[in-house]
């Protein structure tokens, strides 16, 4: 389903997948609006973003490692590419809640045409807010045995 993307993680050291690795998701306080695991940008978007809102103004140069990551053909990803999808996960009271009935049936979630969906919120609430937090079209992978890193290189931000 995403051999069409490209997907970038970006770590200050090289990444070194554990694929036996489980990220385990917050049960206990709702202060994760995000769920826990393995972020990847579509494209550049994350590079893009942090040029736009001056991540980078206050170092001379940034050392990363950007890894081009795929995902297995089998993986269970929950895709995130409508309103109706964006509206089942906001329909949740919490992120624990939203999270947790996510995780025991999917590897991750993809945020997919993330700007066009987050236009369609009209209303900033408890439970459109941590949408706005994900920032850019992106995947997050909780288990990782459904990755494989494919290229990775050393840039300077």
């Amino acid at each position: 389903m995403f051999a069409n993307y490209t997907l970038y993680h970006y770590s200050r050291e090289p990444l070194e997948l554990d694929t036996k690795y489980l990220y385990p998701q917050p049960w206990v306080f709702d202060l994760y609006l995000k769920p826990n695991g393995l972020w990847m940008s579509i494209d550049d978007e994350w590079l893009q973003w942090c040029k736009r809102e001056g991540c980078f103004v206050n170092f001379t140069s940034m050392n990363y490692y950007r890894s081009r990551l795929t995902v297995a053909e089998y993986a269970k990803i929950y895709v995130v590419d409508c309103v109706e999808k964006l509206q089942h996960l906001m329909s949740f009271r919490s992120g624990i809640e939203r999270w947790a009935s996510l995780y025991p049936h999917y590897d991750g979630v993809a945020f997919l045409n993330y700007n066009e969906l987050r236009d369609t919120i009209s209303d900033i609430n408890h439970k459109t807010f941590w949408y706005y937090s994900i920032d850019i079209p992106c995947l997050c992978i909780w288990n990782v045995s459904v990755l494989k890193v494919a290229e990775a290189q050393h840039i300077v931000m």
